[in-house]
């Protein structure tokens, strides 16, 4: 399906929701979205008069108001398949609500099909689920600045609706500075040397809160910045959304925290671990020293000369850049020889090439903070177009694979990792690999595949992959004051899945059946391991 007719279908969909939500409203007495005021509170728990074509149904009270009541149905009306559950989510602070969404998702079934979700874009919210079966769901609610909230309920059989308005709290706000030992703000110093070397690439510093005290380096940041901690943290006071207040210039930027703990706020360069200071709970801002210094030496370089996988000459013209997952870059350009010399935040990098007819496998470094790698000469091979078609996959669902090479490395700082291709309708894709062994992951929904082939022992026809039912692992997840971090290794020691644990709701992870280690580190910094048996029937892993 294209993306016109995608974004078609998810309008319909918005309407058909929006309608329904009006329907099951009809009689309440709340306003409309559009009559509450931008920076006003929304009363949800006076009492509304029910309406005369309806008998009143439950509702549940508000996550942080008292209990109000709301008109709703009874089971008597033959017109309805499924029970509703619809309400308004509002915001304590009176502010409108933006990015975030409500979802809802089976609790008492493993396996479940995934959550339904439905999107917060901007003011109070109005959302209707419709046509549910019996059973107990779990209804969550996120939104910019605010804590998530969420909420049991249970469809039995004499309810057809059930009412659940949500007020969410905000979350607490630190301000962050980053000053240098002089007092300077770290980006404006930044800038200064940036201006007086030109060329010269220096990174906007994060910050991080966590639980306990960080070590460094971080190990395995293969992301722009660490996606582990609590909160979100907004950087840059260029960064301004809906209702924020800019932040004066000596700040770095804001972490917004779920929880009211004692938290480790520290400054991050990717995996390197420039300041960290205890915040205690409720506490406004945090001052962390870092000097500029500190930022250049925790860099670090690499150098590679490109040749010519079959004459060994030097490879001309190509184009290096070190890049983590979320980036690109147009590289830097080799000499006549071949070589170059690269430097970039530490952490896990990809090796990057242009070269207009060679290529490398997707080969990737970390670089410890400060540390200097001479890869030596790098055979460039030539790509080969490879089609890859899925078959098997679930309506509706999005499919594709990932795929990295099963060759040895040519240096031994290096190592394989996946890149990611998304398949057309037809399910086919066609990636450009370089001749050698490679290993492939496939996925779309609740199904998967895992496949080894060599390029070279294949013909001209696709190289099909046929998608089985995955095993689907459920997580969940402990309170957000004693957030985990959890690593789950195959029987071959390869790991199938690693995160930190920053999140309140169940979430469920499908890999292939077969035992499993998971490693859960906790704050303190112990490390319990279970063994995981995982079937089709699919398994749980209770983290709290």
């Amino acid at each position: 399906m294209n993306r016109p007719t995608l974004i078609a279908l998810a309008m319909v969909e918005a309407v058909l929701i929006a309608m329904l939500a009006v329907a099951l409203l009809r009689g309440d007495d709340a306003p409309p979205i559009d009559a509450a005021p931008a920076n006003q509170a929304i009363d949800t728990t006076s009492a509304a008069a029910p309406s005369p074509e309806r008998t009143p149904s439950p509702v549940l009270p508000p996550l942080v108001e008292a209990a109000g009541t709301a008109p709703g149905s009874s089971r008597n009306a033959a017109s309805i398949e499924g029970a509703a559950v619809f309400g308004r989510v509002t915001s304590a602070r009176g502010i409108r609500l933006s990015s975030g969404g409500v979802a809802l998702r089976r609790s008492d079934l493993a396996g479940a099909s995934a959550p339904l979700r439905l999107p917060i874009r901007s003011g109070p919210t109005d959302y209707a689920f419709p046509g549910l079966a019996l059973g107990r769901y779990e209804l969550s609610v996120s939104s910019l600045g605010h804590r998530p909230a969420t909420r049991e309920i249970e469809i039995t059989e004499d309810l057809a609706s059930l009412r659940v308005d949500i007020t969410l709290a905000p979350t607490w706000d630190l301000r962050v500075l980053m000053v240098t030992p002089d007092g300077v703000p770290l980006q404006e110093a930044l800038r200064k040397q940036r201006d007086a070397q030109p060329g010269l690439f220096w990174p906007i510093v994060d910050a991080l809160a966590t639980l306990a005290p960080l070590s460094s380096p971080i190990p395995n940041v293969t992301e722009r910045m660490p996606q582990f901690g609590l909160g979100q943290w907004n950087g840059g006071r260029e960064q301004i959304f809906d209702n924020r207040p800019r932040l004066p210039k000596r700040y770095a930027g804001t972490i917004e925290l779920p929880v009211d703990v004692p938290v480790y706020v520290s400054a991050v360069l990717r995996s390197a671990v420039l300041a960290t200071e205890r915040v205690e709970a409720g506490q406004e801002e945090v001052r962390l020293v870092i000097a500029v210094d500190d930022v250049r030496r925790s860099f670090g370089r690499v150098r590679v000369r490109l040749i010519d996988g079959a004459s060994g000459a030097p490879a001309k013209g190509a184009r290096v850049s070190l890049v983590d997952s979320q980036s690109g870059s147009s590289g830097v350009q080799v000499d006549g020889e071949g070589r170059v010399e690269l430097s970039a935040p530490p952490g896990v990098l990809q090796l990057e090439v242009l070269a207009a007819d060679s290529a490398l496998p997707p080969w990737s470094i970390e670089l410890s903070p400060g540390q200097f790698v001479d890869l030596g000469d790098l055979p460039l091979g030539i790509p080969r177009e490879v089609a890859i078609r899925i078959e098997g996959i679930p309506a509706g669902e999005r499919a594709g694979f990932s795929y990295k090479s099963r060759e040895a490395p040519p240096h031994p700082a290096l190592k394989a990792h996946y890149e990611y291709a998304s398949v057309d309708q037809a399910g086919l894709a066609k990636p450009k690999l370089v001749a050698g062994r490679y290993t492939l992951l496939a996925t779309a929904g609740r199904t998967m595949a895992t496949l080894d082939f060599d390029t070279r022992a294949l013909g001209d026809a696709p190289l099909v992959v046929a998608l089985q039912p995955g095993a689907v692992l459920r997580i969940v997840p402990p309170p957000l004051e004693r957030a985990v971090s959890l690593t789950i290794t195959d029987e071959r020691g390869v790991i199938a899945w690693r995160r930190a644990i920053n999140w309140t709701q169940p979430t469920d992870v499908t890999l292939r059946p077969g035992r499993y280690d998971a490693a859960i580190l906790r704050p303190d910094g112990a490390i319990e391991h279970r063994t995981l048996e995982l079937g089709l029937a699919g398994a749980e892993i209770d983290l709290r």
